[in-house]
């Protein structure tokens, strides 16, 4: 099968190809040249100049590529123009090659940009996709494995095979300043799942070579030290687990933020049980970073088969607060279980990124006040900057006079999670026997989901002994949630006390829309359908011309907690 030139790494020139070059730089006729060396036997017809001199020229241009290759760009300098204005400049060309006739094949660097070593077209389509050089090729490739080649512009399947076989190739000349290889497990990895080996249990201690999945973990009961307690904690989590629904995007998540906060812990020696604030401040500092990269990090791939990685790279703060609070949930559940003393999140405060971000620009007036801000609690903190404008700007698009009776959903919903306070888990419970009407106004007893706001529906006599305080309503939020329940054909009067304060003006049409309304005449949203309310209605907003500038903005419900509609 040919494969074609402009997918092949160059190399040395025949001896044939050379005597072409000096030919023609001593000043032989291009025409009389190629068809006697160059011409393929299965063509019938002469070259005509034109086509003789793009052949040469071709060669030309590999030959300056070995001679880069080689470390000469003098040599490769002297063939811009093949042939020589006077007889000195020719000798010095005929010189020159010769000299490159003598070399070896060169050795590629991380320094050498990839024309060096790739066809005029390949290198074109990798410098476009960003890879300009063999080290960002190599950066690309540990980093995204099998996927490396997808954010390439026009680089298909062909050409990236092409040059994953030239990356093994070259896996033992490719070499750190100190002699250490650059090539990870990853290029290996580029080969199809099915054919990578299989995923083998190993104990889950500090001497594992490569990290392996929660389902292969294995532990020893017979060792009396940390590895018995670590032991015994990877039982407990595998419990803990049991009680997600299997295959679930919380139990997938779960799972692997569980799985990593074990492998880190055998790697320092200590079971979970052991933990204290301080070590939740360096995991979660480890987790912007996870090092030693080789260990840690790689590209995406099936749990089964090696090579896994836990990581694709650092997480950024968002992810981070997300993962920290999945291990908050956990140590909860084990401190229920009798397993911990005292609970670690009790001195460790999960930082916010606005915080953060402030911080890192430097507060001249009070960095004490920048590093005490930087763990307050998500729902004290209001959204800095641009951002808290995008989402004001929001409120008051939703609060407009023309809006339909769907984004008239989404603004009581605006009302209820940004003037009250409530998550969104919180705002599917209200109920109308939450609502406080009398002589003192209008107010709202806000229900929480669970002791951890995490969206488990609580039995009511639970519920009930973690309800917080009242929230007053607005005149503004009465008469949003007013103009939704209209919508809805109830009154504001005679709200049932059961009934949610809100809900979609009607179920879809499909089985499980039938089966929620057969078995809940009043049913409301879930916590993912208002999420998804919410998130179309902000793309809704910024797909007019007058927001353009909030598109910039990854907007989440969370963010009307902390914008108030009236404010500037």
């Amino acid at each position: 099968m040919s494969v074609r030139d402009d997918t092949l790494d160059p190399s040395k020139l025949t001896r044939t190809e050379f005597a072409v070059v000096r030919a023609y730089a001593q000043g032989m006729a291009a025409v009389d040249i190629a068809n006697r060396y160059l011409l393929d036997p299965d063509e019938e017809e002469a070259l005509t100049e034109h086509q003789a001199v793009q052949r040469i020229l071709r060669l030309r241009d590999r030959l300056v590529q070995f001679a880069l290759q080689n470390n000469r760009p003098d040599i490769a300098a002297m063939f811009d123009s093949l042939k020589g204005r006077s007889n000195v400049a020719m000798d010095r060309r005929v010189d020159a090659l010769s000299s490159l006739e003598r070399l070896s094949p060169g050795r590629p660097a991380l320094d050498h940009a990839v024309s060096l070593w790739f066809g005029p077209s390949l290198s074109r389509r990798l410098a476009a996709g960003g890879i300009g050089s063999i080290g960002e090729l190599v950066e690309r490739v540990n980093r995204r494995g099998a996927a490396w080649w997808r954010g390439v512009p026009r680089l298909g399947a062909k050409s990236a095979d092409v040059v994953r076989h030239w990356l093994e190739r070259q896996r033992e000349t490719l070499r750190t300043s100190d002699g250490g290889q650059v090539l990870g497990p990853q290029v290996g990895a580029l080969v199809a799942p099915s054919q990578r080996p299989p995923m083998s249990p190993a104990p889950l201690d500090d001497r594992l070579v490569d990290p392996v999945p929660l389902e292969f973990m294995l532990y020893s009961p017979l060792q009396r030290d940390w590895h018995a307690a670590l032991g015994e904690d990877l039982q407990l989590v595998r419990e803990w687990l049991e009680d997600k629904r299997p295959g679930s995007h919380t139990w997938a998540s779960y799972r692997r933020e569980a799985e990593r906060l074990l492998l880190w812990a055998a790697r320092r020696r200590q079971p979970l049980r052991a933990m204290t604030a301080k070590d939740l401040r360096a995991y979660w500092d480890f987790l912007a970073d996870p090092q030693p990269a080789a260990f840690w990090q790689g590209p995406a791939g099936p749990r089964d088969r090696r090579p896994w990685r836990p990581f694709e790279g650092g997480l950024r703060d968002s992810s981070r607060q997300a993962a920290m609070r999945v291990i908050r949930a956990l140590f909860g559940w084990l401190l229920q279980r009798a397993v911990l003393s005292h609970h670690p999140f009790d001195g460790f405060t999960i930082p916010i990124a606005a915080a953060r971000l402030r911080g890192e620009q430097g507060d001249a007036r009070s960095d004490h006040h920048a590093g005490h801000q930087a763990e307050a609690p998500a729902d004290d903190r209001g959204i800095a900057g641009s951002a808290g404008n995008s989402v004001t700007a929001f409120r008051r698009w939703l609060d407009g006079a023309n809006g339909t009776p769907i984004w008239r959903t989404a603004n009581a919903a605006a009302y209820l999670i940004g003037d009250c306070g409530m998550r969104i888990g919180d705002a599917v419970l209200a109920t109308g026997g939450h609502l406080r009407l009398g002589e003192g106004g209008r107010c709202l007893l806000r229900p929480r989901s669970g002791p951890d706001g995490s969206g488990i529906v609580m039995p009511a006599v639970e519920r009930c002994q973690v309800e917080m305080q009242l929230a007053t309503l607005s005149e503004q939020a009465w008469s949003a949630l007013s103009r939704h329940w209209a919508d809805r054909g109830l009154s504001a009067d005679g709200l049932p006390q059961a009934a949610p304060l809100l809900a979609p003006l009607m179920l879809p049409p499909t089985s499980r829309g039938r089966a929620k309304r057969a078995s809940l005449p009043l049913a409301g949203y879930s916590p993912s359908g208002l999420d998804r309310l919410l998130r179309a209605a902000w793309r809704d907003f910024v797909a007019l011309p007058a927001h353009a500038d909030h598109r910039a903005l990854r907007f989440t419900p969370r963010m009307l907690a902390r914008a108030q509609a009236g404010e500037p």
